[in-house]
């Protein structure tokens, strides 16, 4: 069930169903929220800063249109009404965990003096879209897990960088942490759900 085996007993289908559509709610505001910030932010970086990020444009540019299609998908996603929870929220995983490697490659390439900056936004910044997307446990993990290999991959595979991973070992327990709270979170806006329905 979609909110939660544990609570099967007591939330009957038309609950269930209001809670979700709590939840999509909320969701489909913060996916367009993210788009709409991710855009800006991406496009002022290619109009003011691309020189000085990579240095040759044919890596820039089959980069920068693959974020501008994430930003096109998130909001389609946002678009989407009358779509189960799941399917909204699979689709945002699929689009944000899977822009990870795109950055990845990106990393590979571009200036030595924006790689630590580029790889430290990228990692540190998913506890705060798992967070602030509502994002389930399980898509919470998968976002963390491949957002972790990809900076794993990338600290061993750039040429010239120090292959210490001890900051990943670190990474690896605050993403634990989150998720964890993340599913705590969860369970506690269920209960209070069903407080309000007594």
């Amino acid at each position: 069930a979609p909110v939660g085996s544990r609570f099967l007993g007591v939330i009957t289908q038309s609950m269930s169903q209001e809670f979700e559509a709590t939840r999509l709610s909320g969701m489909r505001i913060r996916l367009a929220a993210l788009a709409i910030f991710s855009l800006i932010v991406w496009s002022s970086h290619a109009l003011l800063y691309e020189e000085f990020i990579f240095p040759d444009r044919a890596y820039a540019t089959p980069y920068r249109l693959a974020q501008l299609v994430h930003c096109v998908g998130l909001l389609w996603l946002a678009s989407r009404r009358k779509w189960e929870i799941r399917a909204v929220e699979r689709g945002a995983v699929f689009l944000i965990a899977g822009l990870m490697p795109i950055h990845g490659l990106a990393m590979l390439v571009v200036r030595d003096e924006v790689v630590v900056p580029f790889l430290l936004t990228m990692e540190w910044s998913q506890p705060v879209v798992a967070l602030a997307m509502l994002m389930s446990f399980s898509s919470a993990s998968v976002l963390f897990g491949v957002t972790w290999s990809v900076g794993v991959a990338v600290v061993l595979l750039r040429p010239g960088f120090d292959a210490d991973l001890t900051d990943h070992a670190v990474l690896a327990l605050v993403y634990g942490v989150v998720a964890l709270s993340i599913r705590n979170h969860h369970q506690l806006r269920i209960r209070e759900f069903l407080t309000r329905h007594e």
